[in-house]
């Protein structure tokens, strides 16, 4: 929005990338950085209320809880804002004195700036939809087309029935038209059946081909911003798809078939009498000047809603999801206010929009009515003249009343996309998001590349100087970070909690790229390995355990129905948890309640590291991974991994866990303070390390 007021228009995802995926509100220092970087630079300004009508606009200006607004415009009339929350806003000079805290921001294009071109529109996104579903769309139309030809034929016979068939007693005129009438009836219903039949086939087709495209690329966005975004938005999202394609299936084929219609009596209408299609355009026109006004208002209106929504349906999914903790803790009150503010600041906002809403749905049906007292009013005067017909106002009657029906269609359809521009807004965002680098194919081996001799890794892991910070304005959270691991070591990482342990373990499997520094598997960046080689033989067991609906083979597979049961078994009796799955009814067939709730913690972490060693990886990194383990269940877990061979990156505060690692590292703020074996660093009485074995 800011951007736009000087002419640029980036994508969202550039900005939201330049933000680090942030979805709190930037500190001033960060913000400043970024707008650095879109080529903008901020002056911080202490103003008075009266002072703000005479500065240049726009200007971001603070409000008492520390939330910034876009000022567009000031005047004596008011001053039109930009708020977050609400959308595009006007307030009285006293309404912003009251909000104002009295801190601004100047903002102005510096040398740097270089406005950027609109790339993806939202009538793109549209387009390309479109495009995909052509033929059924086309087939929709056509027939739309051919039902058109009774709506413009019945008005000549509503003249030929009062003109001549009753002033002029010509019946043998009457029995045609009615055979005509129902030849027209018969056709139509069986076009309009085939019509409906086509076009809600071509709505489920493209809701599936989009959500399943949609899902398959939000699987490969980078890991920060699933990160960031909270669950129940990304879960919102995925479903908005079906909206949109009920929006372009059913609302564009009425809207055009309307758009056919309204011209086609247009041509008809002029033929009759041009003062009374005067008057009956005149009255559209300005029904589509109210759509125009209120449409403008709308936009924003619907993005500030959509963000209450959200916030409110992210509110429900975290309560459903943390429901243990809220009644362990008897918050049930406590989570119900909360969650009831967020649905209430929504309703609130919808009832804001619905007041528009009900401007569109009143206002053609007023100009309809009036449209009608209107034609009587013309029309009859013309009668009485002498100049029409009553067959010819009949005519027109009914051609008005054709007329006005695709209008009020249109002026829906607009309101139908008015109502869609923050859902496809969001799916754009998605869509133009980049490919996280571990699913990118560009830069690293082809399938055609990967021979028996490199298919699997040796184990080796080297990293040179790696930096990296969640928070990209922020300090980074690991400095400096080297190491250089030998295949089939054992590494442990031991620190306090948010030393930046389970990070790095995290930025080493390569789900999160770094900021700076190089990471090297068997002497190649991380980079260049290809996919499925690297994912077959890097696995990751964290402290979130992970178990869906389903049996417990396709838990730990994976729902990969390549996997032999032999390797299945396998993991898990390395994994000591086959026993307990073999006493459940239908061993592995058995079905895993919903977050594994059947099974015990312990038993749940079990099947994590069973999914882990299903595929015999060279390198294994373990975030307490053995946490819920007995010290008997957990020794059996170590003593069974040491038969893979594997290089072994473990993150635990359970010192007993990790005695007998070939070395340990301690971190304290994301850097190395001491490295060596247990009996070196428990030597070190002054050391970190010796102070976390004696506070265990």
């Amino acid at each position: 929005m800011l951007l736009a007021q000087f002419g640029s228009h980036p994508k969202l995802v550039d900005v939201k990338l330049a933000c680090g995926f942030r979805v709190d509100e930037l500190e001033v220092r960060s913000f400043l950085a970024v707008a650095e970087r879109f080529g903008l630079s901020a002056n911080p300004l202490t103003l008075r209320p009266e002072q703000l009508a005479r500065e240049s606009l726009p200007m971001l200006i603070q409000d008492k809880g520390g939330r910034y607004q876009l000022l567009i415009k000031g005047g004596a009339s008011g001053f039109t804002l930009h708020d977050p929350e609400h959308g595009r806003v006007t307030k009285t000079l006293q309404a912003l004195t009251d909000d104002w805290n009295g801190l601004a921001l100047r903002l102005s294009p510096n040398a740097s700036f270089n406005p950027i071109k609109p790339v993806t529109s939202r009538s793109g996104e549209l387009l390309r939809r479109l495009r995909r579903e052509k033929a059924g769309l086309t087939y929709v139309i056509c027939a739309g087309v051919v039902t058109l030809i009774p709506i413009i034929v019945s008005p000549m016979l509503n003249e030929l029935f009062f003109d001549d068939i009753l002033t002029h007693t010509q019946t043998n005129w009457f029995y045609p038209m009615l055979s005509f009438m129902a030849a027209s009836l018969v056709l139509g219903s069986i076009l309009i059946f085939l019509q409906q039949r086509v076009l809600l086939q071509t709505e489920i087709r493209m809701a599936i081909s989009e959500s399943v495209t949609f899902v398959d690329h939000l699987l490969k966005v980078p890991y920060n911003f699933l990160l960031n975004n909270p669950a129940g938005d990304t879960i919102k999202r995925i479903v908005l798809n079906d909206a949109v394609a009920t929006l372009l299936t059913r609302t564009v084929s009425v809207v055009v078939l309307a758009l056919l219609n309204v011209g086609l009596c247009a041509l008809v209408m002029i033929k009759y009498n041009e003062v009374l299609t005067t008057v009956g355009v005149t009255v559209i026109v300005v029904n589509f000047v109210v759509l125009r006004y209120v449409s403008a208002r709308r936009t924003a209106m619907n993005q500030a809603l959509y963000k209450k929504q959200q916030r409110a349906f992210s509110a429900s999914s975290d309560l459903i999801q943390n429901i243990e903790t809220v009644k362990a803790q008897g918050w049930e009150n406590t989570a119900f206010i909360t969650w009831s503010g967020y649905l209430v600041s929504a309703i609130n906002e919808n009832q804001r929009l619905g007041f528009t809403s009900r401007i569109l749905t009143v206002m053609p049906d007023f100009l309809t009515q009036l449209n009608s007292v209107l034609i009587v009013l013309v029309g009859g005067a013309l009668i009485m003249k002498g100049e029409i017909s009553i067959g010819v106002f009949t005519a027109m009657q009914s051609l008005l009343a054709s007329f006005s029906r695709p209008v009020k269609q249109c002026v829906d359809g607009g309101k139908g996309f008015q109502e869609n521009v923050a859902n496809i807004n969001n799916l754009i965002e998605v869509r133009e998001l980049p490919i996280d680098p571990l699913c990118a194919q560009g830069g690293r081996e082809s399938i055609d590349q990967v021979t028996p001799l490199n298919a699997r890794l040796a184990g080796a892991i080297e990293v040179r100087d790696l930096s990296f910070s969640y928070n990209k304005f922020a300090e980074p959270l690991i400095r400096d970070f080297s190491i250089s691991i030998s295949p089939g070591t054992r590494i442990a990482l031991v620190g306090r909690s948010g030393c930046g342990k389970s990070t790095l373990l995290k930025v080493l499997a390569g789900l999160m790229p770094p900021d700076a520094g190089e990471i090297l598997y068997d002497g190649k960046p991380i980079d260049t390995i290809n996919t499925d080689v690297f994912r077959a033989n890097v696995a990751m067991v964290d402290q979130s355990i992970f178990l869906f609906t389903g049996t417990v083979a396709d838990n730990i597979a994976m729902w990969n129905r390549s996997i032999d049961q032999e390797d299945i078994v396998r993991a898990a009796r390395d994994a000591t948890i086959h026993d307990t799955i073999c006493e459940k009814p239908g061993g592995y067939e058995s079905k895993v309640e919903n977050g594994g709730s059947n099974f015990s913690g312990g038993q749940c972490q079990r099947i994590e590291i069973a999914r882990g060693l299903l595929m015999r990886p060279s390198v294994i990194f373990l975030d307490e991974a053995t946490s819920a383990l007995d010290s008997h269940t957990e020794q059996q877990v170590t003593e069974n991994l040491k038969g893979y061979g594997c290089t072994t990156l473990t993150v635990a505060h359970r010192l007993s866990t990790i005695r007998d690692y070939d070395e340990i590292l301690v971190l304290d703020q994301g850097k190395v303070v001491q490295r060596g074996s247990h009996e070196e660093l428990m030597g070190e009485k002054a050391g970190l390390y010796y102070h976390l074995a004696v506070e265990a």
